[in-house]
């Protein structure tokens, strides 16, 4: 909300536009996130890209917060996080082998 305001007190000249249409909001946010997360994995694992990120995730969420929130916690209990840091090694299934 305020990227305008700071490129106009560096002397960037910049337009802005307010979003009415829902659908092209919903798409121009999406956009976003994949930028942001872009810009993440070329940082050196950037807090403040990190940051960006879940802003972002956040204004995504909006007022499902409470919804997203029960969404995690069982998915958290079903399948838990990350703190064993373990990594899976998943095989494709067996091929059928031809009977005879």
């Amino acid at each position: 909300d305020k990227v305008a305001d700071i490129a106009r007190a560096e002397g960037i000249i910049i337009d802005v536009a307010q979003i009415v249409n829902p659908e092209f909001f919903a798409w121009a946010i999406r956009e976003k996130l994949f930028e942001e997360v872009q810009e993440y994995f070329q940082s050196e694992d950037s807090l403040e890209e990190l940051a960006d990120i879940q802003l972002v995730i956040n204004t995504i969420i909006g007022d499902r917060k409470e919804e997203f929130n029960k969404i995690y916690e069982e998915k958290l209990k079903e399948k838990g996080g990350f703190d064993k840091k373990l990594l899976g090694f998943f095989a494709d299934p067996m091929p059928e082998i031809p009977q005879e």
